[in-house]
């Protein structure tokens, strides 16, 4: 006795073959003249308040979040940042590490004409060591000569 595997249309339930879903008619239906089921839709947009929502945010924030890394971040340059929200001169929540070093040996914030510089270049090193506190006009000017052992500004 011979098996007859028989399909129907999902849309008008005529017979068709065996590996279809859809007969000819109905398939070009459904892909060029039926909307979609999503058409027009935004997804799933609860009516919470502004309060909520901040309160939801501030439970992701830092430690809590599953992709926390510690608060420290190195840039693109090579300077590593520390987060620190709470700091008057931070750089969204997160502030650099050299500076931060110096200001904890000063006791005070950094002033926003000081810059700290690296002494060997490494921009990672941050031993205190390692570091110097400059103002601007003596950062960009100062040149020091290997030869006769002079610092000099450069106008």
């Amino acid at each position: 006795m011979m098996r007859v595997c028989v399909n129907y249309c999902l849309d008008c339930n005529k017979i068709i073959s065996r590996k279809a879903k859809r007969c000819k008619k109905c398939s070009y239906l459904f892909l060029h003249g039926h909307k979609a089921w999503n058409k027009g839709k935004k997804g799933f947009k609860p009516n919470w308040s502004k309060k909520t929502r901040k309160k939801m945010a501030l439970l992701m924030t830092g430690k809590n979040n599953p992709r926390w890394k510690g608060g420290k971040i190195i840039t693109p340059q090579g300077y590593i940042r520390i987060r620190k929200v709470n700091h008057p001169f931070n750089d969204s929540g997160y502030v650099l590490e050299h500076r931060l070093i110096m200001e904890k040996k000063l006791g005070r914030y950094l002033k926003k004409y000081e810059l700290v510089h690296h002494k060997n270049g490494i921009k990672d090193d941050n031993r205190i060591e390692n570091l110097i506190l400059l103002d601007r006009r003596t950062h960009n000017g100062s040149v020091f000569c290997p030869f006769c052992n002079e610092e000099f500004t450069i106008r």
